[in-house]
């Protein structure tokens, strides 16, 4: 098998298993959570990933091998009730991890998050400075969102639970303001969301130093060639997948699109020929 076909290989398999754990991990070592919400009629559903951050970004940053990951969450109780009360029209989604365990040098502080996809947007997250990113993902912020949501839903009771919001309940386990939501309790210089069906690129934000006003570093997940990783959640025949994927360069990206569509050709050929 020559090197490309290695990586196509590479692109359709999922990551190594990790242990699994009751509740959403945060601090020195994050895992990954998927949020979908109503901001109109203020309802948020929350899954745990089961994916931790630190050995994602070994994956998906700095990478020179494909990569490919994948979470259905249809048949999920909680996802159906929250369709029940969400208005599909409105949702938004974002992924993100948190660590606020740690002073004010680099690496100690930590967030990984999606991003609205505009360059309007994107061009906006290196101006986010390091008092208002300590604000924004503070214990008494961002950790409320976690320790709160942490407990409701089947988080506390299965491995990768999930879990239906709302902003009428006592506390900060919506994915809103206080707490949370998509500009991080109104404080981030950029949205973190995009609607359903849109791609997003993922980053590592961290502090700078002890200046507060400096501005926070930022880490997009890329590869080698400076090709982009990428989340994205949508429809797929019928369920509600999101899918993390990385490729090492832009040819491989194209023979391996190239190559689906040749196989799609290929396929519809035949079928004619049989009609």
């Amino acid at each position: 098998m020559n090197k490309t076909m290695k990586l196509i290989a590479a692109a359709a398999a999922l990551g190594a298993a990790v242990p699994a754990f009751a509740k959403i991990e945060v601090g020195n070592n994050p895992e990954l959570a998927l949020v979908v919400f109503d901001d109109v009629n203020k309802v948020s559903f929350t899954k745990d990933l089961g994916t931790f951050a630190d050995a994602f970004k070994t994956q998906f940053d700095g990478h020179s091998k494909a990569a490919s990951l994948s979470w259905n969450v249809s048949g999920d109780a909680n996802w159906d009730t929250f369709l029940g009360v969400a208005n599909v029209s409105n949702l938004k989604w974002t992924v993100l991890g948190w660590d606020d365990i740690g002073g004010t040098a680099v690496g100690q502080k930590r967030l990984f998050t999606t991003a609205l996809n505009t360059p309007k947007n994107l061009a906006a997250i290196p101006n986010w400075t390091n008092q208002q990113f300590t604000n924004a993902i503070s214990a008494g912020q961002l950790g409320t969102f976690f320790g709160q949501l942490n407990v409701t839903g089947t988080h506390g009771t299965l491995a990768n639970g999930s879990s239906v919001n709302f902003d009428t309940d006592v506390g900060n386990a919506y994915f809103g303001q206080p707490g949370s939501g998509e500009f991080y309790n109104g404080i981030s210089t950029f949205s973190n969301a995009n609607a359903v069906g849109q791609s997003s690129e993922f980053f590592y934000l961290t502090r700078s130093g002890t200046n507060q006003l400096n501005k926070v570093l930022v880490d997009r997940f890329e590869s080698v060639g400076g090709v982009a990783s990428t989340f994205t959640f949508s429809n797929q025949g019928g369920n509600a997948v999101l899918m993390a994927a990385a490729v090492p360069e832009p040819s491989t990206y194209a023979m391996l699109l190239g190559g689906l569509l040749a196989l799609g050709l290929v396929v519809r050929r035949r079928t004619n020929e049989r009609r």
